[in-house]
């Protein structure tokens, strides 16, 4: 079955716009199609509508794409460092005394680099570059792309896919920052793998613009914690306790899979129709450099990123500051 990607609609992104920033305004992804229908959102811009979403285990494997990124020289071994770093960085936050009650199993390297969603297949949650195209017309200036399928009626996430824009922009490792920060672009895009969606806070990791050579995203504000911890508080009670994605593990793309092989956790319902149909929406990091592009106000722009939209890159003299 297809999953049905998500639009924010236009109006909702004007509201925004109207909104102050807040100091204290983290917001989580919810199941609300805000394509179908006018979606309710407090007045940090968050939506209230639907339900949020979040890995209902107690854990989460997953996979690095086995090549890395070779126009780069970005080894798979240095991306899973990074990954699991940026997953560290989040899972390590302090709720109380106690992290967050999620584990996830950084594994690889893995040779499927297609992102998709199999209802009687195995899958996985891949980390992939994208080097020799970026096949999101209308989104060139995203520097990444994370895909999240879930259940609409529960907001359990069943599978989440990140891919990085190495076609269209260079990032870097470590000190100094130069062009786009690797560390910084994996923290915020893990934030949405687990569920987080943007934040109207200007420095917080969750913000939906990045200035080329800053490293502040790789720090999480109070903001940031705030939305993991409310996310995974340390007393929840996980649902599963299975590391292991939906129908189970495969190394291989859908289209290298025997049919039917997938395992039996969900997939009589998908495939009969019982269960609920897997939704699926993206959220992107948008870069924050160039010349003017006329005719699209910068805070438009911004405002479209916060609501889950690929924002073009802003193109005019100023900056917004990540």
């Amino acid at each position: 079955m297809k999953a049905r990607f998500l639009a924010t609609a236009f109006a909702l992104a004007a509201a925004t716009l109207a909104v102050a920033t807040p100091s204290f305004a983290f917001c989580r992804a919810t199941t609300c199609d805000a394509s179908k229908k006018d979606c309710a959102r407090d007045s940090q811009g968050c939506l209230t509508e639907g339900k949020p979403l979040y890995w209902a285990s107690s854990c989460l494997e997953v996979h690095v794409q086995g090549n890395g990124s070779v126009a780069q020289g970005i080894s798979f071994a240095t991306l899973g460092d990074r990954v699991s770093g940026a997953f560290g960085t989040w899972l390590s936050s302090d709720c109380g005394g106690a992290p967050p009650l999620l584990d996830v199993h950084v594994l690889g390297p893995i040779t499927c680099d297609v992102s998709e969603y199999n209802s009687t297949k195995k899958n996985a949650n891949i980390v992939m570059f994208r080097d020799d195209r970026w096949p999101y017309m209308g989104a060139e200036d995203a520097l990444a792309f994370t895909h999240l399928v879930f259940n609409p009626d529960t907001g359990e996430l069943w599978d989440s896919d990140l891919e990085i824009n190495g076609f269209e922009y260079q990032f870097s490792i470590g000190d100094p920052v130069t062009a786009n920060d690797l560390d910084s672009m994996l923290t915020h895009e893990v934030g949405h793998m687990l569920g987080l969606a943007h934040t109207l806070v200007a420095d917080a990791t969750m913000f939906a613009q990045y200035e080329p050579g800053s490293s502040t995203p790789r720090s999480l504000t109070e903001d940031d914690t705030s939305a993991i911890c409310a996310s995974y508080a340390p007393d929840r009670v996980p649902s599963r306790t299975s590391c292991s994605p939906r129908h189970g593990f495969s190394d291989r793309c859908a289209a290298e899979q025997p049919e039917n092989s997938a395992t039996n956790e969900g997939t009589e319902n998908e495939v009969a129709g019982k269960g609920s149909d897997p939704t699926s929406k993206g959220c992107a990091l948008a870069s924050d450099a160039g010349d003017s592009k006329p005719g699209i106000p910068g805070a438009l722009l911004s405002a479209l990123a916060t609501l889950g939209l690929f924002a073009r890159r802003q193109r005019s003299h100023h900056r917004f500051v990540a």
